[in-house]
Formats: structure tokens, C-alpha cells, sequence
């Protein structure tokens, strides 16, 4: 290969770098934003739930399905249902 070959070889490379970066970027935030409308969502249900100010990520799931298991008539809201299938959908999407 002669150096042109070679400068144009890096800077494909360079650029397929960067696409990478930008997309993990993308999912990322995708996922953050999922996060944060889920945990809106289901901001009435974890009151219920008694889960204070749990996160996503920090407890906030394991909270509300540990009530909804010793609460059998407790039922998410469909709103918190609805957000939960988005963020897991978009997490699985996200996984490389």
C-alpha cells in the first residue's frame, strides 16, 4: 500500500469511530430518556407502593414489584405499564 492508501484507510477508519460513538451516544440517551419517562409514569404507583424517591436503576422496580407481590390487589397503572414495555424495549434495542 502506498501512503495515500494508507491516509485514506485511516480516515475511514476515523470515521467508522466516530459513527460508532455517535450512535452508542444516541442509544444511551434513548435509554436515559426511557428511564426518565418511565419513572414519571410510574411515579403514582411508587407512592402507593410506598418507594420514596427510588430511581430507576436504584431500587425503584424491585420496590413496586415487592409491594405488588405482598399487595396482590395492587395493579400497575397502565400509563407505568405502558413506559416499563418502552424502557425495556429500548434497553434490549440498545445492547450490543
Amino acid at each position: 500500500m502506498n501512503k495515500k492508501t494508507h491516509r485514506h484507510l485511516a480516515v475511514l477508519v476515523c470515521l467508522a469511530a466516530s459513527t460508532l460513538f455517535v450512535a452508542t451516544a444516541h442509544a444511551k440517551a434513548d435509554v436515559i430518556a426511557a428511564k426518565q419517562n418511565a419513572e414519571a409514569a410510574c411515579a403514582a404507583d411508587a407512592t402507593t407502593a410506598n418507594c420514596g424517591s427510588e430511581k430507576i436503576g436504584s431500587g425503584l422496580l424491585k420496590c413496586i414489584f415487592a409491594y405488588k407481590k405482598a399487595n396482590p390487589s395492587f395493579h400497575l397503572s397502565d400509563t407505568c405499564k405502558t413506559a416499563l414495555k418502552a424502557l425495556r424495549t429500548d434497553v434490549k434495542a440498545n445492547q450490543h
